[in-house]
């Protein structure tokens, strides 16, 4: 995989049932395992996070050409739900389940959600329990194939933008998708980006030693307002890892506003 300029904003995503497959062994966590987590994936991902005293109403980041987003191997003809996925994030305080905005790049495969192949997907969502959301129905994030064709010869600026009346989801200048400000109730926090992946089998990021690059991480902490640059710590690693035992989802802080992502074996 190419290095490259690279970032994105994530989610947690609610998956819905497919076809079941009886737990294994896997091999390395480099795509090439068999799936294995049975009619309910189970996410799991890593990320960094960026939060001050303001309120967050944007973030955006550059993912790198030639991002790996690897599946797993069914061991049968129907595979279950599998995917792996990168994307930027804007999260209420607490970072309540359901409660996000975002907008990435993922490989997902499924009877019912997805195609097959890098797709943009995006993704939005609210919880009654967080703050300015009581009341309000639940709203599930799903993952949401948009139409766009998706170019991984070249680098992508994946952004979510609150603006007057919308939240918008952007890769570069292009329009993705809108939703209207009725649609949200809650006040967002913090921004996020993360990788992501469906199975234990799936890899998303390449192996450590040809690791995803995401970039330019930045946020916007008014409707409507600039972007600002984060300021993470170079030293820092930033593993936030639901370990399953047989692999593990990685990433490490490389300068104030990039950081390296990938499926350790």
């Amino acid at each position: 995989m190419r290095r490259q300029l690279a970032v994105l904003i994530s989610l947690l995503m609610l998956l819905i049932p497919a076809y079941g497959l009886p737990a294994i062994a896997l091999a390395a966590g480099d795509g090439t395992a068999a799936c294995s987590d049975g009619p309910l994936a189970v996410n799991r991902w890593d990320g960094v996070t960026w939060s001050d005293s303001a309120a967050k109403q944007g973030a955006s980041g550059t993912i790198e050409a030639g991002l790996e987003l690897n599946n797993c191997h069914p061991t049968r003809d129907t595979p279950e739900i599998s995917g792996s996925f990168a994307f930027s994030n804007v999260i209420p305080p607490g970072g309540q389940f359901n409660s996000i905005a975002q907008i990435g790049v993922g490989n997902c495969r499924s009877p019912f959600q997805c195609s097959g192949g890098l797709h943009y997907y995006s993704g939005w969502g609210r919880s009654s329990a967080t703050p300015g959301c009581s009341g309000w129905s639940n709203r599930a994030p799903f993952a949401t194939e948009l139409s766009q064709s998706y170019d991984n010869l070249h680098t992508h600026d994946l952004k979510v933008v609150h603006t007057a009346g919308y939240w918008a989801f952007l890769s570069g200048s292009t329009l993705l998708q809108e939703i209207t400000d009725n649609n949200i109730c809650w006040t967002g926090k913090s921004a996020q980006w993360f990788g992501e992946t469906w199975d234990a089998g799936d890899a998303n990021g390449g192996p450590q030693n040809d690791s995803a690059e995401f970039s330019s991480m930045n946020y916007s902490n008014t409707v409507g307002g600039g972007f600002f640059y984060t300021n993470f710590n170079p030293s820092s690693n930033c593993n936030f890892v639901l370990p399953n035992g047989l692999t593990s989802y990685r990433c490490d802080i490389i300068s104030a506003t990039a950081y390296l992502w990938w499926t350790a074996r």
